[in-house]
C-alpha cells in the first residue's frame, strides 16, 4: 500500500525586511511582505511566522486545515505583530468649528465571493478612534447618523458623498492626532 504524505510548508512574512516581497517564496531571506499573501499560499498543515510590525490589511483565509494538519499562525519568536483593520487617516480640511472632513477612497466594485478582499473593501467607516496604542487604549468616537448630529468625540461618514466627518475630543485637530478608521 503506498500512502503519500504532503509536506507541510513554512511560510515567513517580514514586512520590516528590506528584501520582503509577496513575489517572494516566504523564507527568511526571501520573506513575504503581506500576511494576506501567506493565506494565498498555505494549505493543511503550513505554518505562517510573522514576525513584528503593523500589519494594516484584510486577510481572507480561504483553505482549510485539519484535525491531524492545521494551519497555524504565530508570532515570530520575542516580537509582536499587530494586525490592524483600520487605516491612518490623515488628509484633512475644516469643515467649520471643531468640525473636520476627509474624502474617502471610493472602493473598487464589490466582489461577487467573499473569498477575496474586493469583497470586504467599502467606504463604510464603522469605528474611528485615538490614542492607538492598542486596542485597549484606543478612544473610540461615538458614531452618529447624520453630519447635524456631530457633537465633540463623534464622527458621521456619508457614504454617498465618500466623506468622513469628525469632531475629536477636546477639539484636538486631526492634523496634529490623526485618527484611524476602520469600516
Amino acid at each position: 500500500m503506498l500512502s503519500s504524505t504532503a509536506q507541510a510548508t513554512q511560510w515567513v512574512v517580514d514586512q520590516k525586511s528590506a528584501a520582503a516581497s509577496d513575489k517572494n517564496p516566504g523564507t527568511e531571506q526571501n520573506p513575504l511582505k503581506t500576511i494576506g499573501a501567506a493565506a494565498a499560499k498555505v494549505q493543511a498543515g503550513d505554518k505562517v511566522i510573522i514576525h513584528g510590525g503593523e500589519y494594516r490589511e484584510t486577510v481572507v483565509i480561504t483553505t482549510s486545515g485539519t484535525a491531524a494538519a492545521p494551519i497555524v499562525f504565530e508570532a515570530a519568536s520575542r516580537e509582536t505583530p499587530v494586525i490592524k483593520g483600520s487605516d491612518r487617516i490623515s488628509q484633512w480640511t475644516s469643515d467649520g468649528g471643531a468640525i473636520w472632513k476627509t474624502i474617502l477612497r471610493v472602493p473598487p466594485p464589490r466582489g461577487a465571493s467573499d473569498n477575496g478582499p474586493a469583497y470586504w473593501d467599502t467606504n463604510d467607516v464603522r469605528q474611528v478612534f485615538t490614542d492607538d496604542g492598542a486596542v485597549f487604549d484606543a478612544r473610540h468616537l461615538l458614531r452618529v447618523t447624520t453630519r447635524g448630529a456631530i457633537k465633540e468625540g463623534s464622527f458621521f461618514c456619508d457614504k454617498a458623498a465618500s466623506t468622513l466627518y469628525v469632531w475629536l475630543p477636546a477639539s484636538a485637530s486631526p492634523i496634529a492626532h490623526p485618527p484611524e478608521a476602520s469600516v
